[in-house]
């Protein structure tokens, strides 16, 4: 099967999963497939895109942003969960109890929201759609090593970006600039590129922004959860409790976001003769 047809039926599997099931596992696959099909779209196919392959980019982004609330709620409750379970004592405990009922009222509105957006999508026909967009636009495998150097550069401006700013929208940009560089490179790897050790090395790099993405969002909802009367009026010490624990892990992002951006300019490296650094030298090589 090749590659753009394995990737959609990945995504025409994952969909109606969301449909059937809470399952935070469904959800994160769904969004995965959905990234993976535009990435491969974009590497591929022409730029700029013609009518149809924009049509089909927007599908894809919507349905990537349908569930991206809902995805947000189960990686929240998840690190919610943890600190619940290792709360000191019952006030603690008391003030995680307090987030997690919030964010599971919000989840229980976003997987509602995303459902209906979901179900209004005809899933047997985004499969038409897309044999409809093969049969007018071929994918074009030449294209591949300039559209590599292309994500490879914005992956490295955008770390650049964020080593000068130190600005957490512009390493939010750098871990979407990772994710896209690494998801070009298995579709490389896929065509029999030997990109392995530049692959592993992004599947590292984005999990740990991963990471450091999810806590971001966790302390969001926990902000968001405390501002409400109600809650600071009747609900003060585990309010207090609640501010001071966000006041710790921001001491703690900041601190994580220090180490990813190091870790990040170790694996570009300097820069050489050519003024590019290794990691982007290696897709000129034949």
């Amino acid at each position: 099967m090749r590659p753009g047809s394995e990737r959609l039926r990945r995504l025409t599997r994952a969909l109606p999963r969301v449909l059937d099931s809470d399952d935070p596992k469904a959800v994160h696959r769904a969004r995965v497939a959905a990234r993976r099909v535009e990435e491969y779209l974009a590497a591929l196919f022409p730029d700029p895109p013609t009518k149809k392959l924009r049509k089909f980019h927007k599908l894809l982004r919507n349905i990537r942003r349908d569930l991206g609330g809902w995805r947000n709620c189960d990686v929240v409750l998840s690190i919610v969960g943890k600190n619940k379970r290792r709360a000191r004592n019952d006030g603690h405990e008391s003030a995680w109890r307090l987030v997690e009922a919030y964010v599971e009222k919000e989840r229980r509105r976003e997987i509602k929201r995303a459902r209906r957006r979901i179900d209004g999508l005809d899933i047997r026909g985004i499969t038409d759609k897309w044999q409809d967009l093969l049969n007018s636009e071929k994918p074009k495998p030449a294209d591949l090593q300039a559209r590599l150097d292309t994500a490879a550069g914005k992956w490295q401006s955008s770390l650049t970006d964020a080593e000068r700013t130190r600005c957490d929208s512009e390493l939010h940009e750098f871990r979407i600039a990772t994710k896209k560089l690494r998801y070009r490179l298995e579709l490389a790897q896929e065509l029999e590129r030997d990109v392995a050790p530049l692959l592993e090395t992004l599947k590292g790099l984005q999990r740990v922004l991963g990471k450091w993405h999810d806590h971001e969002i966790a302390d969001r909802m926990i902000a968001e959860s405390l501002a409400r009367p109600k809650i600071l009026l009747r609900e003060f010490r585990a309010a207090q409790t609640l501010l001071k624990e966000l006041e710790k892990d921001d001491r703690r992002q900041k601190a994580a976001a220090e180490e990813i951006l190091r870790a990040a300019r170790g694996a570009a490296g300097p820069a050489g003769a050519s003024g590019r650094p290794p990691l982007l030298l290696a897709f000129s090589r034949p």
